[in-house]
């Protein structure tokens, strides 16, 4: 946990109608702390943009600590360059049980990703690409955003993920788990070339995880190109 300076305030972004109808259930949030808010006149996104997907029953607000750290170190530098955060509502769905809603949750995400970068459009410098944060599940529906038959590779630059299971599902319920996997996992190692300028950072949380071991953390690769980081904290 993280000690709080500020109120925590969570902004839904309004989406494209036609989104929001698609996917009811679901939303896009940035996250801000209440004076910072007031005294950067509210919400111009000027930063770079880092997206946090919340895994199996998690909260948008989980990218509290985050942000909040994020926003204290980039005032003790006076604030030089910033990190903009946002957030995205799966409702919480319990995914690592039922892999039914993966696919939904991922096509969900990149219509967040263009709405994210869209509203830097018109500024100087304005980004092309966001990071991904990614917990647990999160970690899997970022990865698997490449294998959309539309998805341009270079809207992301690094994914992070904590306690992901990246080999296989903790727990195996159910058919949509497997092939999801299965889909997600083959098409990384088959184009390990064409992702290589991807960078991933995969935590593990050691023994003190008593869900998700280890093992499960590592990205799955042949190995022919160095840009996964797989480490476990202790």
């Amino acid at each position: 946990m993280t000690y709080m300076f500020e109120y925590p305030e969570y902004l839904k972004i309004k989406l494209p109608k036609k989104l929001s109808s698609h996917y009811p259930s679901y939303g896009l949030y940035r996250y801000k702390e209440k004076n910072s808010a007031e005294t950067r006149k509210e919400l111009k996104a000027t930063g770079i943009p880092v997206l946090f997907l919340p895994g199996n029953a998690g909260s948008y607000k989980q990218v509290r600590s985050l942000g909040s750290v994020a926003l204290r170190k980039a005032e003790n530098i006076h604030n030089k360059f910033h990190f903009d955060f946002y957030s995205i509502d799966f409702n919480e769905e319990l995914v690592a049980l039922y892999g039914g809603s993966l696919e939904k949750q991922t096509e969900f995400v990149h219509a967040c990703i263009k709405v994210i970068l869209k509203s830097y459009k018109g500024q100087k410098g304005a980004p092309s690409n966001v990071a991904i944060v990614g917990h647990s599940m999160g970690g899997i529906v970022a990865r698997a955003l490449f294998t959309l038959p539309n998805f341009k590779s270079t809207l992301i630059s690094l994914i992070i993920t904590q306690a992901t299971p990246h080999v296989a599902p903790v727990l195996i319920l159910d058919s949509y788990l497997i092939d999801f996997y299965t889909t997600v996992n083959n098409h990384w190692i088959l184009n390990e070339e064409t992702l290589r300028n991807i960078t991933i950072l995969s935590m593990g949380g050691g023994f003190r995880d008593y869900q998700v071991r280890s093992g499960l953390t590592i990205v799955p690769s042949l190995g022919l190109y160095n840009n996964t980081l797989n480490v476990v904290v202790m």
